[in-house]
Formats: structure tokens, sequence, C-alpha cells
């Protein structure tokens, strides 16, 4: 049998363990081999993936390092049929230093694209993000958009403008020329909100921060839509790219697309509160707890005293930004139906599946949390 490589960077995050698990499961490209490079992996990550692995008779391989190496970047794209690359550093609460952010998320895809054409691998898929377009600082709302959709493109985070670069520069590179004189082939796929796993953070805080009074508070108002994917369709949506690039380079290359499902799209905190509903959680009787601009000038305030304070040696969280303040409290949302057309998309779980099962992961975190406080 010849042998089909993927190289996935980012492997050992939420989505790319959820990759590996999904590629194992359908196997549709026949790949023989995983390489999988992150910065580092755990134990029980490993073994999701090496147990996923083994029944698919697939090989799987670790490479701990950074997308930012290039010589690590050139040992790991030898014999590589297809990249994809999931790696970046997410910052939804404004903390990190932009220098880092720029050095991951826009520094090392243009490594990783430079080496791909030194190696001759010639199909890249990127993990874009709807924040690539928006919402926007202004708030701008849009309604069921897509990539033709015209869009002031002004970002409300940094960790929006460094995707934006990063998938420009991907998109670009379409057609560049690599050493043995084929072509690069990209694409960018833009998902919202990823949701669902036992690992799903933001519905685990939201849920231990408001298990006493079982009630959830909204910064949003109800008209606030958000467009948002469960973990499996997105991986599902990776797995579909990887094998119809290699088809239908002509089609797909130089694309970027919005990714989605079935999920309602609801305001954040309401689709929130239908995954806790079963457990007794119940929307604060006031939606938004707060007019939009007290809360943000609150905000703002918080966000310099806490830069003050860091500067004095004093470390402190605030739960959410003005930046992101600004993304939630705006109607964004949009159509997947190009990646359907040229994917022959359907999302691998329906509504009611993912329902059911965010709803028992919720039940199985929730216990955790009641265990240990």
């Amino acid at each position: 049998m010849t042998k089909k490589r993927y190289l996935v960077t980012g492997a050992a995050g939420r989505l790319g363990t959820k990759f590996v698990e999904i590629v194992s499961q359908k196997n549709i490209d026949d790949v023989t081999d995983l390489r999988l490079l992150d910065l580092n992996f755990s134990e029980a990550v490993k073994r999701k993936h090496e147990e996923a692995c083994t029944e698919a008779k697939i090989n799987v391989e670790w490479i701990t390092g950074s997308i930012t190496d290039q010589s690590i970047l050139r040992s790991a794209l030898q014999d590589v049929d297809v990249v994809v690359h999931m790696a970046s550093i997410i910052d939804f609460r404004d903390e990190l230093p932009r220098s880092k952010l720029w050095k991951v998320n826009v520094q090392g895809t243009k490594n990783l694209i430079d080496v791909c054409c030194q190696c001759n691998v010639s199909h890249f898929v990127y993990t874009s993000s709807m924040e690539t377009v928006g919402p926007n600082v202004y708030r701008d709302p849009m309604y069921n958009g897509n990539e033709d959709t015209h869009y002031r493109v002004k970002h409300a985070m940094f960790y929006g403008e460094t995707k934006h670069e990063a998938e420009n520069l991907v998109l670009a590179a379409n057609g560049r020329k690599l050493e043995d004189g084929k072509r690069l082939t990209t694409c960018a796929l833009r998902p919202g909100e990823i949701y669902g796993g036992l690992d799903y953070e933001i519905l685990i805080e939201t849920a231990r921060d408001n298990l006493k009074s079982k009630t959830l508070p909204s910064p949003s108002d109800p008209s606030h839509l958000f467009s948002r994917i469960y973990i499996d369709n997105a991986a599902w949506c990776h797995v579909l790219a990887a094998k119809q690039i290699q088809m239908i380079a002509s089609t797909i290359g130089g694309n970027a697309y919005y990714i989605g499902d079935d999920t309602p799209k609801l305001a954040f905190a309401r689709l929130n509160q239908i995954f806790l509903e079963p457990f007794g959680f119940k929307m604060h009787q006031r939606e938004p707890i707060l007019p939009f601009w007290i809360m943000y000038t609150f905000l703002l305030i918080l966000f310099y005293v806490k830069g003050f304070l860091r500067v004095l040696g004093f470390s402190t969280q605030v739960k959410i930004c003005p930046g992101a303040l600004k993304v939630v409290c705006t109607c964004f949302t949009f159509s997947h139906g190009k990646f359907q057309e040229h994917f022959g998309y359907k999302p691998l779980k329906s509504w009611e599946e993912t329902l059911e099962e965010t709803r028992k992961h919720m039940g199985i975190i929730l216990k955790e949390i009641e265990s240990h406080s």
C-alpha cells in the first residue's frame, strides 16, 4: 500500500485530538501515517491518540516542538502529503503579550508555508476563525453572511488580527512553486466558536462560577445571535478538506470557507443555558444584566487597572475583556453553504446528538465540580 501521511500541528489541543479521533474512525483518505506536532503531549492525550490510531491501523508519531522552529519543521515535513495546520495561541482575555501571539500565529504560519515549499508538501489546510472577519470593533452585525459578504474588518481583539494576517498568508501562498516544480494548494476553514467535549473550558467555567445560584447572567441581548459548531463536526470538516484538497485542487485552492452545523444560532449565554437546563440552570431575569456601555466602561477601567497592577508585580484575572464583550454583544452569523457545495459536507452529528452529548458531558463535569467544592 502507498503511504499517505498527514502532519497535524497543534495536535495536542482540543480540535487536534478530535481530528485524530475522527480520521481514525472514518479514514476516508486511507491515511496510513499521522505525524503529530505540538509543544508538549500529556500522557493522557498520547493515550487517546494511540488508542484511536491502533484501532484504525494508522501509524502515529509524536514530535515535540514549535512551529516557530524551522529545523523541527524540516524534519517533521519530510514525505508528508497534507499539512493540517491547527496550531495557534488563542487569547480571548487580551492577557498575553502581542509579540507572542504574532510570533506563533503569524510568523509560525509563515515558517510552515516556507518549509512546505522547501520539502515539496503540496497540500495545506489551515484552521482559521470567523474572527478573521468579525465581529468588528464597531459591533456591525452580520446576518447569515457568506464568504462574499462585504464587512468592515477592524478587529475587536488582537487575536483576530493575527488570525486575519495568517489566513492572508495561507491564501496568498496558493499556487506557490515548490522545490520540485509542483505547486502548493492551500485553503482555510473558518469555524465559529467550537463547543463540546469534557474539556470545553468556557462552559465548564460558566457552570462552576454559577453553581450556587444556578442563574446565568448574560452580557448580551437575546438578539445578539452567534454561529457555533460542535467539535466533532469541526474536526470532520477538516478531515473532508484534507482529502478533497488533493482531489479538486483547482476548485478549492486559495479559498476560505465558513464551517458550521445545525447548532441553533442563539446569543452566547442562551445556548449555554440550553446545555445546562437539565441541571437547574436558568437565565438571569435581566438580559443583558447591564446596558452594554456601562459594562464596557467598567471593563475598560478594570483593564487599565489590571495593567497597572501587573507593572507593580500583582497578578489579577478578569473573566472578560472589553474586546471580548464587543464580540459577544454583536450579532454575527454565517452560512456554510459554500463548504457544503465544494466538499459534499453533511454534519457528522445532528443538533439532537450534539445536545445530548454536551449535556451528558456537563453531567460528568458538574459531579466532579461538586465533589471538590
